[in-house]
């Protein structure tokens, strides 16, 4: 008989974004987690990882199509994006614009403006996830 694991709660839905522009391609969100306490899981010698009761990790897929954009956006909280697929152009305001290829990864610190992201090829799509840490209900894409 299999067991379902007790150290996770259901998962809780952030609120929703304001909708993307065509041109950025189709969000789709995979997971949702509202982390709980681990007990009797940290390495011996080591505390447990207390995490923060008020926060959610969300974990998102962004499939951008050939010579898709993202326009000026942030986040909720801090977000990792981690390129899956493809070839993309990433710039956080006050750093420069650079390439990121399949399992390349950018960290967007919370508060940090992403200015650009355009998927370089005009002919494959391209397939970002983005793994945000935000507060309970904060919403996950702000357009600017």
């Amino acid at each position: 008989m299999d067991e379902q694991p007790t150290n996770m709660q259901k998962p809780t839905r952030a609120q929703p974004s304001p909708a993307r522009p065509t041109q950025a391609g189709p969000l789709t969100l995979i997971a949702q987690e509202k982390p709980a306490d681990v007990p009797g899981n940290a390495p011996p010698g080591t505390r447990p990882v207390r995490l923060v009761p008020s926060l959610t990790l969300s974990v998102e897929i962004a499939d951008l199509p050939p010579g898709g954009r993202v326009p000026e956006h942030h986040h909720g909280g801090p977000t990792l994006d981690y390129v899956i697929s493809g070839a993309v152009r990433m710039q956080l305001q006050g750093g420069p614009a650079l390439v990121y290829q399949a399992g390349h990864t950018l960290f967007e610190p919370a508060g940090s403006v992403h200015l650009l992201t355009e998927n370089l090829s005009l002919t494959e799509p391209a397939k970002i996830m983005l793994i945000h840490v935000a507060d309970d209900g904060a919403q996950l894409w702000v357009m600017h």
